[in-house]
């Protein structure tokens, strides 16, 4: 039995197939068409998305990723290692946007599902931020420095 390649995926805007290129991340897919910027990856965590899309995965991944990569002061440090945080962090933003874990991929979002993430990246970050600022504002006992 002969297996058959999966086709490549296809240009949302000019609905023709977009062309590999290998690169050092990976096999990119991006639109022949000049001036078009649709482009995404190989494997099963990438749809054809613009640049203005990608941008905003980008800030999501910027966001988002060193709060599972630096496990000190992590919300999802449960005494894990680095894959068990990202494992965490991604249920996490499953649970909070309604999605399949399947589903909960940076590369798989529209720009409307990244403008969701972060914007529950950004509460969660305000949130650690507040939360670390009180920690640093009590002393060891938990009552504030000074009310000795």
């Amino acid at each position: 039995m002969s297996r058959r390649k999966k086709p490549p995926p296809v240009c949302p805007k000019h609905e023709i197939a977009l062309v590999p290129a290998n690169t050092r991340y990976g096999k990119r897919y991006s639109c022949p068409k000049h001036y078009c910027t649709v482009v995404c990856w190989e494997g099963g965590t990438s749809t054809p998305a613009d640049a203005k899309t990608r941008a905003l995965r980008q800030e999501c991944h910027a966001k988002f990723d060193p709060l599972w990569k630096t496990p000190r002061g992590s919300p999802f440090a449960g005494g894990g290692g680095r894959r068990d945080l990202r494992v965490a962090a991604y249920a996490w933003l499953s649970r909070e946007l309604g999605i399949p874990k399947e589903k909960t991929h940076f590369g798989m979002f529209d720009a409307e599902t990244c403008r969701r993430a972060l914007d529950l990246i950004n509460t969660l970050l305000e949130d650690q931020h507040h939360a670390g600022f009180r920690d640093r504002s009590s002393g060891r006992d938990g009552r504030p420095r000074g009310s000795d």
